[in-house]
């Protein structure tokens, strides 16, 4: 199994540059899991989701980490915004050492 730091990473970069296909080795891995929806539904909105931001996003993708209230302790967010500030790209996440737990929303 791929290190917790490993995916978490991969996902920024995959973000960032636009490029969900470069995702899809971590995503297929076991640790990675989906709340509700199957890893190839996730897969097809996250890259909906990127397709979205390449075609909105003013200057280039950037990331903050916000804590949120969720159902779980320890949930967080990746908030990836523009040079206006917008928000584009909301992606839920909770990790342990054993499992990350990601759910996409827009905006």
């Amino acid at each position: 199994m791929i290190e917790n730091s490993r995916i978490m990473k991969a996902l920024i970069d995959s973000c960032i540059s636009l490029n969900p296909e470069s995702f899809i080795p971590c995503l297929l891995d076991k640790k990675v899991k989906m709340p509700l929806a199957k890893k190839i539904s996730f897969y097809r909105y996250y890259k909906y989701l990127l397709n979205l931001a390449k075609t909105d996003m003013d200057g280039k993708l950037k990331v903050k980490i916000n804590e949120i209230r969720t159902s779980i302790d320890g949930g967080r967010e990746l908030a990836f915004y523009d040079d206006r500030g917008k928000t584009l790209i909301n992606i839920e996440f909770y990790e342990d050492e054993n499992v990350i737990y990601l759910d996409a929303h827009p905006f």
